[in-house]
């Protein structure tokens, strides 16, 4: 297992001065890699943007390295007992609260949701939410309950309660009125007052890694393309329990009506990666949705990050074929232009 935790406090990104003073010889290994990769004493085939990254953020492993290891061929420690975890017990509820494929993908849809829009809640809204999942197992226990226990790290504190949370993400913080750690959220902490029975859940670190932070931007995507009229555009978020993260279909058009006949889908992916060539290496077509087109959907913050796009396109050619790149705000752009074009 990767080490969690390193002593040293150099800083994230050195300065050419402090790249100047080597560490002592039994923590140069580890402090190496505090450094960007274009700082190291050894080549690397890398891309030009991956050169920037580093392994090791402050004590913890940095978005990076959690991102290899996740992708590495080998089963991850972390990735098994914390992700993979998570992932299945959401499926059990999902599957378990379910009579038909309609009602899991419903279910599916809903957890899944509820991971992005409640990074903190307290017992009183979590309590509601787990009506919607009453299935227990055979020891009856909900099933549901053991993915709040997963995904949740929970805080006993009967009465009103304060926590310091990002008024956009909802992201827990340290203090008032600072700009949100999160990459690509632009809100800043705020104070959230809340009145619970006993306690409050607050997500584990993993959960907000894996599942919170990378969902926001499918989750704004999901938002605005529903906003879209309904006759002329159809969203499913999630499709075929998560083969894609939206599936977007265009039905026919008869006498201005809308047609239950759909006339062509896209099919994308929303992906917020610190890598573009680990993602490119890693991307696959899932085939259980139909599709017209395929997209690759980036978040405008990576989108903005200099030779973030060239290395996606340059890493995916030859490897998959026929899947566009586009940023978020170009991609709702592109099905309301299609949308619009279909009515007239």
């Amino acid at each position: 297992t990767p080490a969690r935790r390193v002593r040293d406090k150099t800083e994230l990104r050195p300065g050419p001065a402090q790249l100047r003073e080597r560490p002592p010889a039994q923590l140069r290994d580890r402090s190496q890699c505090r450094y960007p990769f274009d700082s190291w004493p050894v080549p690397l085939r890398l891309s030009a943007c991956d050169m920037g990254e580093t392994l090791l953020e402050a004590d913890e492993l940095s978005v990076f390295a959690e991102e290899a290891a996740g992708f590495a061929t080998k089963d991850d420690v972390e990735a098994e007992l914390v992700q993979n975890q998570i992932f299945s017990k959401l499926m059990t509820t999902a599957q378990m609260n379910g009579r038909c494929e309609e009602e899991i993908q419903q279910n599916y849809v809903k957890l899944r949701r509820f991971l992005i829009d409640h990074p903190v809640v307290s017992d009183r809204e979590q309590r509601a939410f787990l009506r919607s999942f009453p299935k227990a197992a055979p020891n009856g226990e909900p099933y549901v309950t053991a993915f709040t226990r997963a995904a949740y790290l929970y805080i006993r504190n009967p009465g009103e309660t304060r926590v310091f949370c990002c008024a956009i993400c909802r992201n827990p913080a340290e203090a008032e009125d600072q700009p949100c750690a999160t990459l690509g959220c632009a809100g800043s902490s705020k104070i959230l007052t809340f009145r619970t029975l006993d306690g409050y859940y607050i997500q584990h670190r993993a959960t907000r890694r894996f599942f919170h932070d990378p969902g926001l931007v499918e989750a704004r995507i999901i938002d605005r393309l529903a906003e879209l009229d309904s006759k002329l555009v159809r969203v499913r978020p999630w499709p075929a329990l998560d083969a894609w993260d939206f599936a977007v279909e265009f039905p026919g058009t008869e006498d201005g009506a809308s047609s239950s006949v759909t006339r062509e889908c896209w099919a994308a992916d929303a992906k917020d990666c610190s890598s573009p060539a680990l993602l490119a290496r890693t991307f696959k077509c899932d085939p259980r949705v139909r599709a017209t087109r395929r997209y690759i959907v980036l978040p405008m913050h990576r989108v903005r990050q200099v030779g973030y796009v060239a290395d996606l396109e340059r890493e995916l050619d030859g490897r998959v074929a026929g899947v566009r790149v586009v940023d978020e705000e170009g991609f709702v752009a592109r099905v309301a232009a299609r949308a619009l074009g279909e009515a007239r």
